[in-house]
């Protein structure tokens, strides 16, 4: 399709769009010139797009089946495993992206949470702790 068709075709789905969808069948059908000639490609357009404005759309949408617990990957850390200057207690979660734990720093009386890295990348983690932050309490008593 060339350009000019394309400013065409658009400036007829503006106008389509301006009318109540039973009122444009009626209105291609008075279409004459070039735009007669893009009326077919208006209509399948216009289909689709009412198609996708159907109050069925999400009962279209693909499944998503979730991977079974006993499917994640084994965890590379262990608790207590020690991981620079944290010790790491337990695992709070994990996703796509990586895991994440709770662990204490050994030379410092805070705990954090650690990320490990994503999963291309396990072996290189990284790792905030900061007394300052929600997520760093005292340990000190």
């Amino acid at each position: 399709m060339k350009p000019d068709e394309l400013r065409t075709l658009s400036d007829l789905l503006e106008q389509a769009f301006d009318l109540l969808p039973a009122d444009r069948e009626a209105w291609i059908a008075s279409l004459q010139g070039e735009a007669l000639r893009l009326a077919p490609t208006l209509r399948e357009l216009l289909a689709k797009q009412a198609a996708g404005e159907t109050g069925d759309l999400i009962d279209r949408l693909p499944e998503f089946t979730a991977p079974a617990a006993s499917a994640q990957r084994p965890s590379e850390f262990t608790p207590g495993a020690a991981v620079g200057p944290y010790r790491l207690l337990h695992e709070l979660g994990r996703g796509g992206m990586g895991e994440v734990w709770l662990a204490e720093r050994t030379d410092a009386s805070c705990s954090a949470a650690w990320r490990s890295s994503c999963r291309c990348c396990m072996r290189g983690a990284a790792c905030w702790c900061s007394a300052s932050s929600a997520s760093a309490t005292s340990s000190a008593a």
